[in-house]
């Protein structure tokens, strides 16, 4: 979704969630791509990324 140009304000209402957490999901797909968004836990709150958002981000990235 940040690749088609959307600003994470506008996906992050889309999604439902808070724009920091774009931006953590957008860090952890560019550090460690679709792993970083498995939820594997280092610490700190448990990832609430859900199937259907695991979904988009690939369907997203798929089309780009």
């Amino acid at each position: 979704m940040l690749g088609s140009g959307l600003k994470p304000l506008a996906i992050a209402a889309q999604l439902g969630v808070s724009a920091q957490s774009v931006y953590n999901w957008s860090h952890a797909w560019c550090k460690r791509g679709v792993c970083g968004l498995m939820g594997v836990h280092n610490g700190g709150r448990h990832a609430l990324l859900g199937d259907d958002q695991i979904a988009a981000a690939l369907q997203d990235r798929n089309a780009g």
